[in-house]
């Protein structure tokens, strides 16, 4: 098999790669102990999924910055925003539900 250019990897050749290697998604899934509608999502590349994509990209023996650039800034880092873990930050709607509870508010 060909190598593949640095960031060429698309949701298909990665499937092609996973399949290959494990037989199905679901035997990858199993493996990982992740749930197969993580896996997929994590291939299909739309969410990023911390967990699942690490999970795909050791499988198949790539970074995750190689098989999803757009996540990704150019040194290997993600990206800020939604994945950016900051334990500080809270959920309005949590705060409600909790205020509510104690009788609060």
């Amino acid at each position: 098999m060909a190598q593949r250019p640095e960031g060429k990897w698309d949701a298909e050749g990665i499937r092609a790669e996973v399949r290959r290697r494990f037989g199905t998604l679901s035997a990858l899934a199993a493996k990982s102990g992740y749930t197969l509608t993580a896996i997929c999502y994590a291939i299909k590349g739309e969410t990023f999924v911390p967990g699942p994509c690490k999970a795909v990209a050791k499988a198949i023996g790539q970074k995750p910055h190689t098989l999803w650039p757009h996540w990704f800034n150019r040194d290997g880092t993600p990206l800020q925003g939604r994945d950016a873990s900051d334990d500080k930050k809270s959920s309005p709607c949590g705060s409600r539900r909790n205020a509510q509870r104690s009788g609060a508010a």
